[in-house]
């Protein structure tokens, strides 16, 4: 009986050690949970932004992130110079319904970490109304994500990618032509045109040479055909020998090539070099008035075997005569930035800001992003001086799908006539 009781004692303590080990445990929980509800939640950053944002009684604020110093600055420089010849202009006659836009730019160097950083800030710190004129698909693909769950507009970007139409995307509002447009024309006026059955592709190896790639396969496919070669460059490099003999030895009649202006020059001065003389054709990302100026620096002053597809009419004298916005372009580019020289990209920033004007004057005094986004969708059949209406929808955000041809004459890119090819 004594071991018994000794045991009985044992275990009516042990009993009492657990029940005290699991009040301990409870308190100690308790008090981890009140600490914790007394911790002020971590904001999430980036969660739906205030709808007016960026208004004030005297100002809308708007902001960009581009290209301005590197090796894509004539793109990011001459696009964001394009939209501030207008919005100059609109501002010095008093405004909209009393405000002023200020548009607030960052140079991200066709980089797309700086891209990011610099669109957080805009949202963060500026808090901008809207997100403006994004140049690039590298760097503007990084950011949809955060335009999507801050439900900033965005709109005007230079690039055509389908990324940033496909799957729709609710709060991105292109205005040019995609990229899938510009290769398609490419690919029926290779074909269709000239017959021909090989076609090569020379991209950038990255997002943006991927969609001119994907846009070209699918343009070939109409026609049972493939890309005969590819070959890539490492974006920011001018390393293009690899894919030049790869090829070069699938003997191409036409070169489809997605990159920015200095590689894609050089590509074309080494090809021509080796004796041969197929057609190359560029999509208007390049920059046809820098582009230009590349291939002259090598000699290369007229061939009407290299092509660039045009979202915008030409920028020069000729259109100027007939098309509103080309003239008030080129006279405001004058104005207000002497140095510069009228040109494709900048006349499709011009552009952009148009359409920019139209949707804020049309939305009223009393404006938000839901106003602002109900507005531009309902924007029909608007003229807006190019030849051609803007048209948007609730499920169609791009306001133009066509597209020119240019080849190089005298040292700059002029539209040549082919309508039938023109979509």
């Amino acid at each position: 009986m004594g071991s018994s009781q000794k045991d009985w004692r044992n275990a009516g303590r042990n009993m009492k050690i657990n029940k005290i080990l699991i009040f301990i445990c409870l308190l100690i929980f308790i008090l981890i949970i009140g600490y914790l509800n007394m911790v002020p939640e971590k904001p999430n950053q980036l969660k739906e932004q205030k709808n007016t944002n960026g208004i004030t009684d005297s100002e809308i604020i708007i902001g960009s992130s581009s290209a301005l110093t590197g090796h894509a600055s004539f793109l990011g420089t001459q696009y964001i110079h394009g939209s501030l010849a207008y919005i100059n202009e609109v501002n010095a006659q008093g405004g909209i319904h009393g405000r002023k836009i200020k548009l607030i730019t960052y140079d991200d160097q066709y980089e797309p970490e700086k891209t990011v950083a610099n669109t957080q800030k805009l949202i963060l710190e500026d808090k901008v109304f809207i997100l403006f004129d994004y140049v690039g698909t590298p760097t503007s693909v990084r950011i949809i994500d955060m335009v999507e769950e801050a439900k900033v507009p965005l709109l005007g970007l230079f690039t055509g990618a389908e990324e940033l139409r496909t799957p729709f995307r609710p709060y991105i509002f292109n205005v040019r032509a995609s990229y899938y447009d510009e290769t398609g024309a490419a690919v029926d006026y290779f074909v269709r045109k000239l017959g021909f059955k090989r076609v090569a592709v020379f991209y950038q190896d990255d997002a943006f040479g991927m969609a001119g790639l994907k846009g070209v396969e699918i343009g070939l496919n109409k026609y049972d055909l493939k890309p005969v070669a590819t070959g890539t460059y490492v974006r920011g490099t001018e390393d293009v020998e690899n894919a030049l003999e790869k090829i070069m030895s699938s003997n191409p009649e036409a070169i489809v090539m997605t990159g920015t202006y200095t590689p894609l020059a050089k590509f074309v001065k080494l090809y021509k070099e080796k004796g041969y003389d197929p057609y190359f054709h560029s999509v208007s990302f390049v920059g046809a008035d820098a582009f230009a100026s590349e291939l002259l620096g090598r000699g290369i002053s007229t061939s009407d075997k290299i092509i660039v597809t045009q979202v915008v009419p030409d920028p020069y004298e000729t259109s100027a005569i007939y098309l509103k916005t080309v003239k008030n372009y080129r006279d405001l580019t004058a104005k207000y930035f002497p140095e510069d020289k009228p040109n494709y990209v900048g006349l499709e920033g011009y552009v952009n800001a148009v359409i920019l004007v139209k949707v804020l004057k049309d939305a009223g005094r009393d404006l938000s992003r839901d106003k602002f986004i109900k507005t531009i969708e309902s924007l029909k059949e608007y003229s807006v001086g190019v030849g051609i209406p803007a048209n948007y929808g609730p499920n169609d955000h791009q306001a133009f799908d066509r597209v020119y041809f240019s080849s190089l004459n005298n040292g700059r890119f002029q539209l040549f006539n082919y309508i039938e090819f023109i979509i």
